[in-house]
């Protein structure tokens, strides 16, 4: 029996849609784009380096604490008991850490700074509260296990040095792709809430009536967040600006002109939220600048016209006017 390719002409079109006035180069910029993403990924490692050395000292924290309330990944250590089991997990952070940044190429290296992290993840996280700081991070890393391994100083074949973009492009997609689903969440909570006569997320008044909630319950305070629960309406265009970034977040990873831009956008959405909420997240803002402002993928310079002609919603309006 003979079977014939079935066309998808509606995946092309999302696919163009999604890439926009995307330009791809030829073998040249395919060995310019494996050589810098080689390059982020042994500052990937670095960074996850870094990260584990400063969680360090909490070890003592970690190992005061008792065999009840264990999330899944540490359920072994019912069986080690809390004090060996969170020197253990130290241990396999600080070390998978230190493996995968003396030798990112080697694949057990970054198996085990992967389990490592989770681990650490999961067991600080443990107490009953989880914190989002880390998760970013824990995608990432369990994504960049498959990596191909490679060798400093060698230029491994085509095919494989578009496996491993594919699989580094992967890992970044997955860290817009988060962002996208909050606003994503933003925009359906929204719809509810209209439906039920309620106020929404694009309400004026509702970024100072989120910052005033938030520093109510935390007992926080933030001049800027106070400022503007007092200007309503200066409040109101941050709200719409988050929510537009956030929801069009994973359309950057398909068009290189905005991969900058957006990268931006969202280091400064973490830096208001720390300003305004007296929220810090200061892992993922790491893992942006890291990746997103030295991308492989996106190009030296983009012209006004160009990210014009690139911005959701913004491109259409340009691409129609008379």
């Amino acid at each position: 029996m003979k079977f014939e390719a079935i066309p998808f002409p509606w995946w092309r079109t999302i696919r163009r849609r999604l890439t926009g006035h995307a330009r791809h180069g030829g073998s040249a910029g395919q060995t310019r784009a494996w050589l810098e993403a080689r390059v982020l990924a042994q500052a990937y490692y670095a960074g996850l380096l870094y990260l584990a050395f400063t969680n360090a000292p909490g070890w003592t924290e970690l190992a005061g604490r008792g065999e009840t309330g264990l999330l899944w990944p540490t359920l072994w250590m019912q069986a080690t008991g809390a004090r060996t089991g969170a020197l253990l997990v130290v241990a396999v952070h600080l070390g998978g850490a230190l493996a995968a940044a003396v030798a990112p190429g080697r694949r057990w290296c970054r198996a085990l700074a992967a389990l490592g992290l989770l681990e650490f993840a999961a067991l600080s996280y443990s107490d009953g509260k989880i914190g989002h700081g880390t998760h970013l991070w824990i995608l990432t890393s369990l994504v960049l296990v498959f990596l191909p391994d490679w060798r400093a100083g060698e230029t491994p074949r085509r095919r494989v040095r578009q496996e491993f973009l594919n699989v580094f492009w992967t890992a970044h997609a997955l860290v817009l792709l988060t962002y996208s689903m909050s606003g994503l969440g933003k925009v359906l909570g929204a719809l509810w809430q209209a439906s039920q006569g309620q106020l929404t997320a694009f309400h004026p008044q509702a970024m100072a009536l989120h910052i005033a909630d938030r520093l109510l319950e935390t007992g926080s305070r933030s001049p800027v967040g106070l400022w503007l629960v007092d200007h309503v309406w200066a409040a109101w265009p941050l709200m719409l600006g988050t929510i537009y970034l956030q929801f069009f977040a994973f359309g950057a990873i398909f068009r290189p002109h905005l991969l900058r831009i957006w990268t931006v956008g969202l280091i400064l959405f973490h830096l208001a939220t720390y300003f305004t909420l007296a929220i810090r997240f200061g892992p993922p803002v790491l893992l942006l600048a890291t990746w997103g402002l030295a991308s492989p993928f996106a190009p030296e310079k983009s012209s006004v016209l160009a990210v014009l002609t690139n911005l959701p919603l913004v491109r259409i309006w340009v691409k129609k006017r008379p």
